[in-house]
């Protein structure tokens, strides 16, 4: 019961009469240990709460140490995904030559739109709620894979995009996963045709008081022609192909014939 009551709350619970020089001295001896054994140091290392502030501050060392390094491998998973459907894409060997020309129309229909568009400010500061390190490229916030569909990478595959083109940058990873704070880390040939395209309201604000609305606007309008053009020779291609296929297979089944002839769509 003497231990309970005891007025000393750092003497030794399990014999009260013993002296705690022993204590101290193992605690000075662990200070000292660990660069410790000055003044300054014994004085802050006696308050609790400069050993609260050492343990925070550890806390978020490794809480963002831990944030870069997911985000890394996020990156690193969505960069690894588009370059493998990219090798996947259709080559110059099987796709049509209608869809080889369009696909390399669109690629000079990129460049040169982004050649009139040249250096903006609206997309430098377009970000909402406004944030000191991503000030711009709201637009580019988004899904990495929503950008990258089949279409879009089946035009910059035959126009000349390997997935080696596809390099991400090495700022934090926060939307697409080729976004960096200075923009996009691919070059206008790699990019798909809608960051391309895609013109904001802040955007098109400044083209039309730089006196550039009307020509970018027909550029945007040829651009849309094209890629549309070439969405439907894809999905046409693919059809007769899966058309093919099945008339082949029924070929060799007859007893899987239905009750009608097939029609080529």
């Amino acid at each position: 019961m003497l231990c309970l009551v005891s007025n000393n709350p750092f003497g030794n619970w399990r014999n009260p009469g013993r002296s705690t020089r022993r204590s101290r001295t193992k605690g000075e001896n662990r200070r000292s240990r660990f660069g410790g054994g000055n003044a300054l140091h014994d004085e802050l290392g006696a308050d609790p709460r400069h050993d609260c502030c050492i343990l925070f501050g550890l806390f978020n060392w490794a809480s963002n140490l831990w944030n870069r390094l997911s985000s890394s491998r996020r990156r690193a998973n969505e960069v690894r995904e588009v370059r493998c459907r990219l090798a996947e894409q259709p080559d110059c060997g099987v796709a049509s030559p209608a869809e080889v020309r369009i696909a390399r129309r669109l690629r000079t229909l990129r460049e040169e739109m982004s050649a009139q568009v040249g250096v903006v400010e609206a997309c430098k500061h377009c970000v909402r709620p406004r944030s000191p390190a991503w000030p711009g490229g709201h637009c580019c916030s988004g899904n990495t894979q929503d950008r990258f569909t089949g279409c879009e990478l089946g035009a910059l595959k035959l126009s000349g995009t390997t997935p080696r083109d596809l390099r991400p940058p090495r700022s934090a990873h926060a939307g697409c996963a080729f976004r960096s704070p200075q923009g996009c880390s691919l070059k206008v040939a790699h990019r798909p045709f809608l960051c391309v395209s895609y013109l904001c309201g802040e955007l098109r604000s400044e083209l039309e008081k730089r006196g550039d609305g009307p020509s970018i606007t027909r550029l945007k309008a040829e651009l849309h022609r094209e890629f549309d053009r070439f969405v439907e020779t894809r999905n046409n291609r693919i059809a007769s192909t899966e058309f093919n296929a099945l008339e082949a297979s029924l070929s060799s089944n007859p007893d899987r014939r239905i009750g009608r002839p097939l029609t080529r769509p």
